[in-house]
């Protein structure tokens, strides 16, 4: 009989466990991914569960100014799961499957030419 319980207990603990898992909420959030701080990141108010689809969200500015201190300009070229880019890379609108994990996005950007320059005004 004691076993009996035990294998029982043991069943119910382990079916707990899933659901708790299942039921996990994950986020995802944007990294501007530089030292300057005149960016502002996408903000994903949803939580998403392991398997959902997530849309990545739109970029921060297209471009940004060098400035007085000698930053060169920055040109936005996706969303990266590494700081470093060398991840899956992410353009706005993009879906992925939720791991069962938190994500973080790093913006990757591009090293404009000429520093002081603001690229893509003419928009």
């Amino acid at each position: 009989m004691n076993y009996l319980l035990k294998i029982v207990c043991a069943a119910l603990l382990l079916s707990l466990g899933i659901l708790a898992h299942l039921s996990a909420q994950y986020i995802v959030t944007y990294n501007a991914n530089t030292a300057l701080k005149l960016l502002s990141v996408p903000l994903d108010t949803k939580s998403y569960k392991a398997g959902d689809s997530v849309t990545v969200l739109s970029n921060p500015s297209e471009v940004i100014i060098g400035n007085e201190h000698g930053f060169p300009g920055l040109k936005f070229i996706g969303w990266n799961l590494c700081p470093c880019g060398k991840k899956t890379n992410y353009m706005p609108g993009d879906t992925f499957i939720m791991p069962d994990h938190n994500v973080e996005l790093y913006a990757n950007w591009e090293t404009l030419a000429k520093p002081g320059v603001l690229y893509g005004a003419e928009k």
